[in-house]
């Protein structure tokens, strides 16, 4: 272009003058399009001279010039089209004499008018991406119109939409990469070596070295020069700017001597041993599906392959990270498998087990109504299944979205009553568990019912119970006919069982007479609100009303508040009206049981071997620890410990610190019952609940009822209960209660034997020894059938005397048994010791042949006692021993040859038929009695100690003596902290639910007792248990455990008195749809860190309410803890005091107390508290006294 530019003026305008000499587009266009092409010509031909040495700068120039050239192309079409825009905007402006043409070029460069549109965007979907112009978001992550603590989630956000995460959720902060995450996704390729290149190579097999480079490498880069080529890695390498994309992997190793070995064996991290592995899971896995295929209905082949497709989902390698997409896939291909194999289903106990798998891999992918849909309609279709009905009344009743106390209520008196229905069409074979069925759906709703706060209901419930199946025993009336007399009989409102004067439902039948109504009660005042603390009154009043609300009201009665749940007419109670069969003395026991469980009390011990469940292992019935007073629980589980040291591994602990253990989950024996110097199984009721009248229910009517039974159900199991529970609530008037129990069953040697027990206890050594005496005489008169039970007296006289150091004595005691009376004079020969011996083998192989296994295990107890006081030392297994102690290996041989002919006996975890437990429990308790016998009297083994512990703990892992000793005889030497903390692991792993189910929570409980009192490092003790409450509260939310209310209570007092221990923050994300966030308005320094704990803790109370939404002890508790002290009572019953007067003075200092701090508290903090207190009348828990009309006021 050689026409003259026209100059620009500096600070003037920009634009430059007309000029007519400005040349047309097309003549600008084809002149640089022309010098164009000669430019590039000439490039090319001076870049073909040096091929061969410059071919990457060669490509890179290339690459670069078309890159240029497409660039510069575009610079000219927009140039182009900018200078044709201005002229004829120019045009324009002197037409229509515009003064402003600026800003019409703004304009026109910012908006653009398409009217036909890009028909593409139809066809793809959307814009094409390059055409979206590249943006910029301001306000770092804050989006308008969302709290400013919602920011946009860079990390997991794509292109087709943006993720959300509030700040303060702990769960939504961004975790650490995982720096091996990459190499756990793209696993290397495995090599192998080439077939051909061994056999190119062949020669160097005969050689004595390893060359590191092979000469035919050289040849081949030779030839592949001649020809004119370059080198291979040169030409697969694709350049980093290149328009092909990300350089991918080469589909050859560099090293031409090797291949990439197959997918299939490249897919484990580790060569040999995962190539291994992962062939031996695969194969696996073709044998269960061939399996499948040859027998269709082979139910334990179905769910084999089903467990095993989450090894094959690692594919051999524990270590690799299962993504949730992953899991959720797995869970998918488990569901259609379990249908599949449910259609093959013949039996009930086959469609339990697979309709249970099917929930549980059906709560990963489907939400809380497919969930419920599906509970629904197997519940429906599966009525005769107790199994599966408990599992949905477990969800319906954990499920704090659908939760609602009538709903539920409604799911028991369906069942109630087809079970009814059931029962009155079954067979006399299919009554038994049928009834048992009934017995606990019944035992289950009046526990719901009491820890909803309708205790009054399930009281009345359990009263119609006893009344109907002890007092109408002897009528001659049916059940259908028995309805109508016992509903006047209630109507009446004449005293009934456990109260005061009550006479009975028969003397009602017979007599008519109604006259001993008792007079009106009169409830104490109320107690007022305080609007400045109203959370505080209102916890102080609620339980005030609660306490006077356990027991029925009648209509004469005087109270407080207008409550119609207080008095329980006889339409309350109908429906849950059941009448036993006269006959059946088992089942009439097992009510009885029932109604122990439901007063927080142990089981009767099965002494007749006729029980086919196991009630005790059950955490929706277990719940004592949510009703124990609260220093109760601070100071057995959470007390303080005087340092942080580690125990000397020789210091053996106290007797007194092993015996005194907050649980009692064993079987009952006498021993356990009437002795000081063994594990107790009774709680001393003022202990537990801080005052005879606090507790779940009233402990005078409890003790009512036990005295009322008595005396028309004559049960030998039950009236030695009756004198144990005597003998640790009232010691001082035991001996009256012991022989009026004589008096009525003057043959009854357990009685006696339970009387001897006592006056030895109370340090009445010759009493008991002469009531020893007089009961075995008595044997010689009495049938074989009744004098069977003059075990319990020989076992107890032994165990008295060896206790108290006199090996002499019990050994002569023991050799009296042939003759039938003690003999403290006969004489330990040799051929007496043979007598007795062969006469105890013969009496326990008799025992054993008749199916009466637990008077066997009390004859080989007797047998191990004479080899461990008459056995010599053996020569070639030599032990420490002292002249207090026996010799204990001839003694544990006994023992372990008798254990080996029991029969196979497993506590199901269902209602099914099975054999009873408890001889083979018994067995093992009475092997440590005797092991912990040995160890208090001179030199042991450990390691002979610790292993016959382990056996015991693995047969049965909730057992209380089996733990506890275990934890106290195995010092660090023998088992380190690592390997005691490896079993607690394996004690707490739930096994495949095709198996089993998940442990009970008792084994949960001793863990933490053990972390928290007894673990050698006081920091280390209380992280573990930090550990396990928040792995089983928190972690698996689909096991029963979650749902523990007892659990809960601990965990919060546990958080109260150690708030290091609290979440980091006070909301949690499964509870979010609960109630709104915390405030964050500003508190004053001395307060905020008071305040920061307080609201931590009610995030954890939050969670507790969506995981146990029914249970009204942990609203008022909860509540509580966060409104008052955090170290005072949550979920308990008040302060334990010993009084009315002490407990009032109490709870007006906790309100006097938080008065001084209820100016200081937060608005938001009360806001939430009121939406907790909302929940409650939501969901349907009882509420006596209402804050509603407080909050009207204040407003």
């Amino acid at each position: 272009m050689t026409d003259p530019k026209a100059s620009v003026p500096k600070f003037a305008s920009f634009r430059p003058k007309p000029s007519s000499a400005v040349p047309t587009d097309n003549t600008r266009e084809n002149e640089q399009s022309e010098s164009h092409k000669n430019k590039l010509y000439t490039r090319e031909q001076e870049s073909s001279k040096s091929h061969r040495k410059r071919h990457r700068s060669r490509s890179r120039e290339r690459h670069g010039s078309e890159i240029r050239e497409r660039h510069r192309s575009r610079s000219r079409e927009r140039h182009r089209a900018g200078s044709k825009g201005r002229s004829q905007r120019r045009d324009t402006a002197r037409e229509l004499a515009r003064p402003q043409p600026e800003q019409r070029d703004a304009a026109s460069d910012i908006y653009v008018v398409d009217r036909k549109g890009d028909t593409k965007n139809l066809v793809y979907g959307s814009i094409h991406r390059y055409d979206v112009p590249p943006f910029h978001r301001i306000g770092a992550g804050c989006v308008l119109g969302v709290p400013p603590d919602t920011k946009i989630d860079r990390s997991y956000g794509d292109d087709k939409g943006l993720v959300l995460t509030n700040l303060r959720d702990p769960k939504s902060q961004p975790r650490e990469k995982y720096i091996f995450s990459k190499v756990g996704r793209d696993r290397p390729r495995l090599l192998r070596i080439r077939p051909e290149a061994l056999a190119e190579e062949s020669f160097l097999n005969d050689a004595d070295f390893v060359p590191l480079q092979i000469t035919r490498g050289k040849k081949r880069k030779r030839s592949d020069k001649t020809a004119g080529s370059s080198s291979e890695s040169e030409q697969d390498e694709t350049h980093y700017r290149s328009i092909e994309g990300k350089a991918k992997a080469p589909a050859k190793p560099v090293d031409d001597a090797f291949e990439y070995a197959s997918e299939s064996a490249s897919s484990g991290s580790e060569t040999g041993r995962v190539l291994k592995l992962e062939s031996a899971v695969k194969q696996k896995n073709i044998e269960l599906s061939r399996r499948i295929d040859q027998s269709p209905d082979d139910i334990e082949a179905w769910l084999a392959l089903i467990e095993h497709q989450d090894t094959l989902l690692r594919a051999g390698d524990d270590r690799r990270h299962i993504t949730n997409a992953e899991i959720r896939s797995t869970a998918d291909i488990k569901i259609h498998m379990y249908e599949k194999a449910l259609a093959k289903a013949q039996t009930l106990q086959d469609r339990e087990r697979l309709l249970l798998g099917l929930m549980t891999e059906g709560a990963k992918i489907w939400d809380i109504k497919v969930r419920s849909d599906r509970w629904t309609k197997i519940a429906k279709d599966n009525i005769d299944s107790l199994v599966l009905w408990k599992n949905y009344l477990n969800f319906r009743q954990s499920s704090f979205s659908t939760f609602q106390y009538d709903d539920v209520r409604e799911v028991f008196i369906t069942r109630i009553t087809s079970l009814k229905q059931t029962i009155n069409k079954a067979s006399s074979l299919q009554i038994q568990p049928l009834y048992e069925q009934l017995l606990y759906v019944l035992l289950r709703f009046t526990v719901f019912v009491r820890e909803s706060g309708f205790v009054e209901l399930a009281v009345a419930v359990w009263q119609s119970l006893l009344e109907l199946n002890f007092y109408g025993r002897n009528t001659s009336l049916s059940p259908d006919e028995a309805v109508k007399p016992f509903g006047e009989f209630w109507e009446s409102e004449v005293p009934r069982i456990g109260e005061t004067g009550s006479l009975g439902w028969h003397k009602f039948l017979e007599t008519g007479d109604d006259s001993t109504v008792p007079e009106g009660q009169t409830d104490e005042p109320e107690m007022p609100l305080k609007g400045d603390d109203v959370f505080a009154s209102w916890v102080t009043a609620e339980r005030s009303r609660a306490k006077a609300s356990r027991l029925p009201a009648r209509t004469l009665d005087d109270t407080v508040e207008d409550d119609p749940y207080r008095v329980i007419l006889f339409s309350d109670i109908e429906e849950f009206l059941l009448m036993l069969p006269r006959e059946n003395d088992s089942l009439r026991k097992s009510l009885v049981d029932a109604f122990l469980i439901f007063c927080h009390l142990p089981s009767m011990a099965d002494h007749n071997e006729t029980k086919s469940f196991n009630w005790s292992a059950d955490p929706w019935l277990n719940n004592e620890l949510l009703d124990y007073s609260s220093k109760w629980i601070n100071e057995n589980y959470l007390a303080e410990r005087s340092d942080d040291t580690i125990d000397d591994q020789n210091t053996q602990p106290s007797p007194k610190s092993i015996f005194t253990t907050p649980l009692s989950n064993f079987i009952m024996a006498p021993e356990s019952m009437f002795t000081k110097t063994w594990f107790q199984s009774f709680q001393p009721w003022r202990e537990i609940y801080g005052h005879e009248d606090e507790g779940p229910i009233p402990y005078s009517w409890v003790r009512n009822t036990f005295k009322q039974l008595t005396q028309i159900y004559p049960d030998d199991d039950f009236m030695e209960y009756y004198l144990a529970f005597e003998w640790c609530n009232e010691p001082d008037g035991i001996k009256k209660v012991a022989k009026a129990l004589l008096k009525q069953h003057p043959s009854n040697l357990r009685l006696y034997n339970a009387y001897a027990m006592i006056e030895w206890s109370r340090g009445n050594k010759d009493i008991s020894s002469s009531i020893y005496s007089a009961a075995l005489s008595m044997t010689k008169t009495m049938s074989a059938e009744d004098a069977k039970d003059s075990v319990y007296l020989w076992k107890s006289l032994v165990w008295a005397n060896l206790e108290t150091g006199d090996k002499d004595t019990a050994l002569r005691y023991l050799l009296s048994i042939p003759d039938g009376t003690p003999d403290p004079t006969i004489s330990a020969s040799p051929a007496a010791i043979l007598r007795t011996q062969r006469h105890l083998t013969s009496v326990r192989d008799s025992f054993l042949y008749s199916k009466h296994l637990l008077h066997a295990v009390l004859y080989t107890e007797l047998l191990a006692l004479l080899a461990y006081l008459s056995s010599s030392p053996s020569p070639t297994e030599p032990e420490p021993h002292s002249p207090s102690q026996g010799h204990l290996l001839p003694a544990l041989q006994i023992f372990n040859s008798f254990f080996s002919s029991l029969p196979s006996t497993s506590s199901s975890p269902h209602l099914s038929p099975s054999p009873s437990p408890h001889p083979l429990t018994l067995h093992q308790q009475s092997l440590t009695r005797l092991l912990h016998h040995h160890t208090q009297h001179g030199p042991y083994r450990p390691s002979l100690m610790h292993t016959h512990l382990h056996t015991s703990l693995s047969l049965s892992p909730s057992n209380t003596i089996f733990f506890t000793l275990f934890t106290a005889l195995s010092p660090p030497n023998i088992i380190s902290p690592i390997s005691l903390s490896t079993i607690f692991t394996d004690l707490l792993s739930p096994s495949p639910p095709s198996h089993a189910h998940t442990p009970p929570h008792t084994t949960h409980l001793q863990i933490l007792h053990h972390h928290l009192q007894h673990s050698p490092s006081i920091s280390a003790g209380r992280n573990a248990a930090a550990g396990i409450f928040k792995s089983v509260l928190q972690t698996n939310p689909s096991s029963d455990l979650t749902s523990s209310p007892a659990l809960w209570k601990l965990y919060l007092l546990f958080l109260a008195r150690y708030p290091e221990y609290l979440p980091s923050s006070s909301s949690s994300s499964s509870s979010s749809s609960l109630v709104g966030k915390s405030s964050t308005s500003l508190r004053k320094a001395g307060q905020e860190q008071e305040y920061e704990k307080k609201g931590k803790l009610l995030g954890v109370l939050k969670s507790a309410i969506t995981r146990v939404p029914w249970c009204k002890a942990i609203y008022v508790g909860g509540v509580e803890g966060v409104v008052g002290d955090c170290s005072g009572d949550v979920g308990g019953d008040g302060k334990g005091s010993g009084g009315k007067v002490r407990e009032r003075k109490g709870r007006e200092k906790a309100v006097e107390k938080w008065e001084g701090r209820g100016k200081e508290r937060d608005e938001g903090m009360e806001r939430e508290l009121k939406e907790v207190w909302r929940v409650m009348g939501e969901k349907g828990v009882r509420v006596h006294v209402d804050l509603e009309d407080v909050w009207d006021e204040d407003r």
